[in-house]
């Protein structure tokens, strides 16, 4: 696998990160042990670094906050869509997370083989230790509301 790794072209590598990227939005991230609390202790800052070492040594957390579903909720962009946590209260407790690093996108459709420039930021939400990808973009779009 090591030698398959090394020969894989650059778009295969971002390929590669989205497939990854998709599995662990989808899934959510893996619990791991951490001797302060689990993943949605309450702590913020412990919170999103776990999250953020499911997501990869390229990501940082660039803010961390304690929330609740209703505001979450409030953050995702297609209002219309499914409601996740349906059964929990507005007011049951969450984090979000806002993590800085490399979320590649789809390649173009088309004859071009140029892959587009990846997102840069990702706003993660943490309920009841499982973590969703609520957004991706850039910085100037996705910015890090004052407290």
């Amino acid at each position: 696998m090591k030698c398959f790794v090394k020969r894989m072209g650059l778009p295969l590598k971002r390929a590669l990160l989205v497939l990854v990227v998709s599995i662990v939005s989808a899934c959510g991230a893996p619990a791991q042990d951490d001797p302060g609390g689990s993943v949605g202790s309450g702590d913020p800052d412990a919170t999103c670094a776990l999250v953020v070492a499911a997501y990869g040594p390229t990501f940082s957390v660039a803010a961390a906050f304690l929330s609740d579903v209703g505001s979450v909720q409030s953050l995702i962009p297609e209002p219309g869509g499914p409601a996740r946590w349906g059964s929990l209260t507005s007011t049951h407790p969450a984090t979000i997370c806002y993590l800085d690093g490399p979320i590649g996108k789809s390649p173009p459709m088309g004859p071009s083989s140029q892959a587009p420039e990846p997102y840069s930021r990702a706003i993660v939400a943490v309920v009841d230790g499982e973590s969703v990808l609520i957004a991706a973009g850039y910085p100037d779009t996705l910015e890090v509301p004052t407290p």
